[in-house]
This record gives C-alpha cells, structure tokens and sequence, in this order.
C-alpha cells in the first residue's frame, strides 16, 4: 500500500509538523510545499492517484480542504482524486467535507480549536461554550496534545485497518485527557477537558 501525506505550507499548521517525521519513518512521501502557486498545485494533483493512503494535515470547510494561506486546494473541481482512496483528514469540518462529496474509507473531524480564530468561530455559535475563554497557554497544551494523539496513534497503527486507527485516536485522546487532569492544574483545564473530548467525539469515520 503507497501512502501520501499533503502538509500545504502555513503557519498556523507548523505545529504539526512532528506527525511529519512520523508518517516519513512508517513510509509516506510528504509534499508540504507552498500550494499558491501552480506548480506545486499540479505536483500535488498529478501525485495523488498513484496513491492508496492519504493524510492530509491543514485547514478545511464544508466544501475545500485548504492549501497555502486556507486558499481552495481540493474542492468540488478536483474531489474525484481523493475517491477510492482511504483518507485520514486532519482539518478543522473535514467531516462535512466528507460528508459533501460522499467520499468513503475517510476519517474526518469537526471544529479543532488551535487558534483564537477557531475559539472565535465555536463562540459565534454557542456563546456560552467555554465556561473561561482559552488563553494561548491553554491552545499551546491543546495543539501539543493533538500532536501526541496522532503521532502515537500512527506509531501504532497505519491506515491498513481504518476502524483501528479511528480507534487508536479515541484511545489516546482519552490517555491526554487524563494528563490534563494531572498536568493541567495552572491552566483552564476544564475546557481542555472539553476541547479533546469534542475532538473524539465528533470525529467521524465513514466506511
């Protein structure tokens, strides 16, 4: 089985870069250039089918997973590359991503709040989701948590067996949600709590 990780150029993504070294070491070939422009784009695009496996680490709506500064990589002109592949999206509403182009063998995810942009957006629409808002010291522990999910995840499982790995993601969000209880004391851990137990919960896989 060949597999493919898409790691689009973005700051506000660098931290998911250990998952990188990872994926390398179990034998994905990562491509995480700039996707403005159309050079890299058509690399991306033309690499694609020759693939079984793909991650994709960045950002995501309803309708695009998104590449270099959230511009449109893949949507409704380009979806059908991603069919009959297995796919772990990691991007905020992958999931209704998933669910648009009723793609399958796909693992995906709602709102994951790494940023006080995300914060912002989960507030637009339940105010009073958050008993304190996060700060950044609580955002940081969070990212670093998501991380240690996914790289102990894939450390443990590839994509060879789905419901394996969207069970290992399950199982050590659960490990991270008890080291917040211990680590956590000085932080806003209660909506830590929160935050990984909606990032289990509504994660998704679609067979």
């Amino acid at each position: 089985m060949s597999n493919l990780c898409v790691f689009p150029d973005d700051e506000t993504t660098a931290f998911l870069k250990p998952i990188i070294n990872v994926l390398q070491k179990a034998g994905f070939d990562v491509y995480d250039g700039n996707t403005n422009g159309e050079e890299y784009s058509r690399l991306v695009f033309d690499a694609i089918p020759q693939y079984d496996n793909i991650v994709f680490l960045g950002h995501g709506c309803s309708d695009a997973l998104s590449g270099t500064n959230q511009s449109p990589l893949i949507d409704s002109r380009n979806v059908d590359l991603l069919r009959g592949k297995k796919l772990f999206l990691l991007a905020c509403n992958s999931k209704e991503f998933i669910s648009s182009y009723g793609l399958r063998s796909a693992i995906g995810f709602d709102i994951i709040p790494t940023s006080e942009m995300d914060v912002n957006t989960i507030m637009d629409q339940d105010i009073g989701y958050y008993e304190i808002i996060p700060d950044e010291s609580d955002l940081e522990w969070f990212r670093a948590a998501i991380v240690r999910i996914v790289v102990n995840s894939f450390e443990n499982c590839g994509m060879e067996n789905m419901t394996m790995l969207y069970n290992k993601i399950k199982m050590f969000t659960n490990r991270e949600r008890y080291a917040c209880v211990r680590e956590c004391k000085e932080l806003n851990y209660g909506d830590i709590l929160r935050m990984l137990y909606d990032f289990k919960e509504n994660m998704e896989y679609v067979r």
